[in-house]
């Protein structure tokens, strides 16, 4: 029924070894690969030509370049550093200020409860005054 000439179909392989992609070609279909190596071979020219014209015409990096940019680095972070404090004592005060109105409700929360102590001392006291012999058992 199905009659395959299996050596008709391993000549036809061996005699076209070359079909097989290629590594080249698999890798140059990528765009992403392609747009990569596109860009990087400009940069590279860009970089090469920099130097050069830097050379010819004898353009001189200041020796004080790389001082600037730490200084330009620290002043930024003092910057920083004032927002950051700022902002601390900003909090300090508001923490201080919540620190005194836990103060006060702790202080009216004692003075109920000294309140309710004296007056349970005082119910207290009138109940072994009506029940004497109570106060002799306790």
């Amino acid at each position: 029924m199905n009659n395959i000439n299996v050596a008709a179909t391993k000549a036809s392989i061996t005699t076209k070894p070359h079909q097989s992609p290629s590594l080249l070609r698999s890798w140059w279909t990528n765009n992403n690969l392609r747009y990569d190596a596109a860009i990087s071979s400009v940069l590279i020219i860009l970089n090469v030509e920099a130097i050069m014209y830097m050379t010819t015409h004898e353009i001189p990096l200041p020796g004080n370049f790389l001082a600037y940019f730490e200084l330009a680095f620290a002043e930024k972070s003092l910057h920083r550093v004032a927002e950051e404090e700022s902002e601390l004592c900003m909090l300090m005060e508001s923490l201080q200020l919540e620190l005194e109105n836990v103060k006060k409700v702790h202080s009216q929360l004692n003075e109920k409860q000294n309140k309710h102590l004296i007056i349970a001392e005082s119910k207290m006291c009138y109940v072994y005054q009506v029940f004497p012999l109570c106060e002799g058992s306790a």
